[in-house]
């Protein structure tokens, strides 16, 4: 009897308290929004596991074989500090996000000599030491954003010689110290995006050779930026004046800023330059441009350029050519021509978008993009164009996939019968919709001449009106004729009726005179007297 209580106990308590090993699925285990017990056995085969609360973590003593461990949503009511962790000495990878740790004390992580990867995201850390991180020199990837750091204590990252991706996006800095990436030559990817950063120290990146990635967009003011350079630079909205690249750079985007200078030590390196809404004004871009033999893909939309210099434009020795350029963007600036001897390789040209600016009758060099066989989008609404003229070779047109002519002043049949060459080329037209507005800035234009450097603005642009709201117009001119001729209406009858009324007034001069047997005062006694010496 005594045994068969055994057997009946045991196997209760194996349906109750299951293996940690056989509950999860081999080596990989994700447990959500609840607390288990389990067995006492040890799960060897182990290696990564994932839970998203820290309020029973006993269940870590059975996994010393574990190499990744993900805990989410550890606070300080779950009393959770890092001994916790002890059982686990060869963690590899260790995720703690979503927390409520406030503070890296020294040596915070020395237990874990092993670990290549921690991330600790969406924690309140606003206290880092400049021995935080000593113990981990294995370290590669090192992630803390969208903490409330402030300070970078010197030498805080110098322990870390392997770091090759670094995010500090979303925190609270404003200063990058002298050489503080000293101990990182080996960092590829630096991401400080998000962060209130007023001073970069010219020496902070200089130690970065390898650098693959930086990202600063977001952050600022910074409106004068000197920079070694790296493969790609992210520098969106951060109020930049003046950049100097003094490395090298393959892709820049600076967009939405006020940039009125970049310097490029080594233009050659160049393949991709984005400068969506700046100040660049017509004399900025050959001495930006100029170069850039190696350049594919160029936005300068939303800036204040009114003329592209063509190809020897400059007066100097050097010829304005970019013989690899794509795609190009030209739209929302003021040019008011595009000339056939700009720079621009019409023959390899995909795509070229010229929409909203001021581009006159003959301001379009339909010559050129008829040779622009590889091309295959062409935006040039929103201008004042009135005519374009398509060639009938079939070369000119075999690569493209879409054009837009709208918002120009082009007679209905006329763009009815451009429209309908290029839909018969299985060539899809775009037509305006509710939503498709010019992405110029009007305060930008209404400002410009306080930019530009010593050119006249071209007049301003002619606003183009929506056939439904010419309707509208209409209607409402044949409305306001009406009203006048009502009001006149009325204006006529009441001079008439006053006209009346003053005729019956004076038939009864003199009816109203009081009745002598009828006591008066003597003011009255004189308004009889004159009314009897009138009649």
């Amino acid at each position: 009897m005594y045994l068969i209580y055994l057997v009946l106990l045991s196997t209760a308590s194996a349906w109750m308290f299951p293996d940690l090993e056989r509950y999860c699925s081999e080596s990989y285990c994700h447990i959500i929004g609840r607390n288990r017990k389990y067995s006492g056995k040890i799960a060897h085969r182990l290696l990564e596991f994932h839970i998203d609360s820290c309020s029973d973590l006993e269940v870590l003593k059975l996994m010393p074989n574990l190499r990744t461990l993900e805990l989410e949503y550890c606070n300080s009511s779950e009393n959770f500090t890092m001994n916790d962790l002890d059982p686990l000495r060869f963690l590899s990878t260790l995720q703690l996000r979503r927390g409520n740790l406030s503070e890296l004390q020294d040596k915070h992580f020395a237990k874990f000599s092993k670990i290549e990867v921690l991330e600790l995201g969406g924690n309140s850390i606003a206290r880092l030491t400049n021995e935080s991180f000593i113990g981990i020199p294995k370290l590669w990837l090192l992630s803390l954003p969208g903490n409330d750091i402030e300070v970078l204590p010197q030498g805080v990252f110098q322990t870390l010689p392997e770091l090759l991706h670094l995010d500090l996006s979303g925190n609270k800095i404003e200063r990058l110290g002298e050489s503080i990436f000293a101990g990182n030559p080996k960092l590829e990817m630096l991401l400080l995006n998000g962060n209130p950063l007023t001073w970069i120290s010219p020496t902070a990146l200089g130690s970065l050779g390898n650098l693959r990635l930086l990202d600063l967009s977001n952050c600022g003011p910074l409106p004068d930026l000197t920079l070694q350079g790296a493969h790609s630079l992210i520098l969106d909205n951060s109020q930049l004046k003046y950049l100097d690249i003094r490395g090298t750079v393959m892709k820049l985007q600076a967009r939405d800023n006020q940039l009125t200078n970049i310097r490029f030590a080594d233009k050659s390196s160049v393949t991709e330059l984005d400068l969506h809404n700046n100040s660049l004004t017509t004399d900025d871009i050959p001495f930006i441009l100029m170069g850039m033999w190696r350049l594919q893909r160029l936005d300068l939309s939303n800036n204040l350029i009114h003329k592209f210099p063509g190809a020897g434009s400059d007066n100097t020795s050097e010829l304005f050519l970019l013989p690899n350029l794509m795609h190009v963007n030209l739209s929302a600036n003021l040019l008011q021509r595009l000339h056939f001897d700009s720079p621009f390789p019409w023959a390899r040209l995909t795509h070229l978008d010229l929409s909203y600016n001021r581009l006159s009758p003959y301001g379009l060099p339909e010559r050129a993009i008829n040779e622009a066989f590889n091309l295959q989008s062409l935006h040039i609404q929103g201008n004042g164009i009135t005519y374009f003229r398509p060639t009938t070779s079939k070369k000119s047109y075999s690569a493209l996939k879409e054009v837009a002519f709208y918002d120009n002043k082009y007679k209905p049949e006329v763009y009815k019968n451009i429209t309908k060459f290029f839909r018969d080329l299985k060539v899809i037209v775009l037509e305006k919709t509710q939503q498709d507005l010019p992405s110029n800035d009007s305060l930008k234009e209404d400002c410009a001449h306080f930019i530009e450097k010593s050119q006249t603005l071209p007049p301003k642009k002619e606003i183009q009106v929506h056939p439904v709201e010419e309707i509208i117009v209409k209607n409402n001119e044949g409305f306001w004729n009406t009203w006048n001729i009502f009001l006149l209406g009325i204006l006529m009858t009441s001079l008439t009726v006053n006209a009346v009324q003053i005729r019956q007034r004076y038939r009864l001069r003199g009816r109203h005179v009081i009745p002598r047997e009828t006591p008066i005062s003597s003011m009255e006694t004189m308004f009889v007297r004159d009314e009897e010496m009138l009649n």
